[in-house]
């Protein structure tokens, strides 16, 4: 095979790679039971970054089509599709590692988000006014979400709507928050009692998280043991004593 027809399928693989790493692809999205899907949000809602994001994923799958091209025309086909390949899983790798440090400071966030709603119903303020309260005070992490549902409660949109529209949004330790929240402007039911419960969960959800990854450290801190303390270890003190020794015998 020729190097401009490879160079052409190279750029072709890595445009469509860069495309899927670009829009998420499929395996990083999170799957929302049937039962506990939630109406779309307002149309003002959910304008913000959907139009930006088709055109930096365009960009950035024609820069590493045609890097792609570059490296198969410089060093030919087997180095550089080894290098798209690695390029392409290392991408994924990093969008899947910021997704999931993303959903852990979202539902680290969920209780203190809890906390704000509860003290603003208790203050006696009315669902949608709590809203507007707890929007502008609630941790980043979750701030854009609750500003786009003001946001649309100011358009016109039906505040229950734009409250189950932030469950997708808040992840499943959110929902429970919506669900009461929703059911308190839609029904009237009491929301203090049943924000205390939610919130007591979430932080018991978050300690067993904080406990989970306090467990994990002792081996993750393997690696850089064996890969690096150890060899430095041999370099330093092993292989000097080892040279020493060769002199000596010569």
């Amino acid at each position: 095979m020729s190097g401009l027809p490879v160079a052409l399928l190279a750029a072709a693989a890595t445009l469509l790679a860069g495309a899927g790493w670009g829009t998420g692809g499929g395996a990083g999205r999170t799957r929302v039971p049937a039962a506990r899907r939630r109406p779309p949000r307002h149309p003002t809602a959910a304008t913000g970054a959907a139009g930006v994001r088709p055109a930096v994923t365009v960009a950035v799958a024609t820069a590493a089509a045609a890097a792609a091209t570059v490296a198969v025309l410089a060093v030919g086909t087997v180095p550089a599709a080894a290098g798209v390949g690695l390029a392409v899983v290392g991408a994924r790798s990093r969008s899947a590692a910021r997704r999931r440090r993303e959903a852990r400071r979202r539902d680290e966030a969920i209780p203190d988000l809890v906390d704000l709603f509860g003290l603003a119903v208790a203050a006696g303020q009315t669902v949608p006014a709590a809203l507007a309260t707890v929007a502008p005070r609630c941790p980043p992490v979750v701030r854009p979400a609750l500003r786009d549902a003001v946001r649309a409660v100011g358009a016109g949109a039906a505040v229950a709507d734009a409250i189950a529209g932030l469950a997708p949004r808040l992840g499943p330790r959110g929902w429970p928050l919506c669900d009461v929240l929703v059911a308190a402007h839609r029904l009237g039911a009491p929301a203090l009692d049943a924000l205390d419960r939610v919130a007591a969960e979430a932080r018991d959800r978050r300690r067993r998280d904080a406990e989970a990854r306090a467990r994990r450290l002792p081996v993750t801190l393997l690696f850089p043991l064996v890969v690096c303390v150890l060899p430095a270890f041999g370099l330093l003190a092993v292989v000097p004593l080892l040279v020493a020794s060769f002199t000596d015998l010569r």
